[in-house]
């Protein structure tokens, strides 16, 4: 499994270290990369679209638990409308899907604050404009 190395802030492992968080809110995002791990789990690099505000093509990181908490997975892989075939869902018809996040802070045991994805949701379809016939 190739490993890949994020790029870290300065002190980011201080205990209190501020680092630039994503406000609380919801983003559109597309999955960038989605890879299993070598304990089981799943991980999943979700990157904002740029046309969301001054925090586009900022990253959100999330481990998927499939063994405890597979839930999150699946509300991730529903919101993605990817169809699950005889086999499952194949990871590779994840990446490059574009949905819809929560975002929530959580402050971890150390005291230092933590942006979480805690909600996945597909994104709202455009309505139709006045004067275009709908198919």
């Amino acid at each position: 499994m190739v490993q890949r190395k994020i790029p870290l802030e300065r002190d980011w492992h201080r205990k209190g270290a501020t680092r630039r968080l994503v406000p609380e809110g919801e983003y559109t995002v597309y999955c960038e990369s989605i890879e299993p791990t070598d304990d089981g789990r799943i991980d999943a690099v979700f990157v904002i679209v740029s046309d969301d505000g001054p925090y586009g093509n900022r990253k959100l990181f999330e481990r998927f638990d499939t063994e405890h908490h597979a839930a999150k997975l699946y509300e991730f892989v529903g919101a993605a409308g990817v169809e699950e075939g005889a086999r499952g869902v194949s990871l590779k018809d994840l990446t490059g899907v574009t949905l819809r996040v929560a975002v929530r802070h959580r402050r971890g045991a150390d005291g230092t604050y933590w942006a979480n994805i805690v909600g996945y949701h597909p994104v709202p379809e455009e309505p139709a404009s006045e004067g275009t016939p709908e198919n």
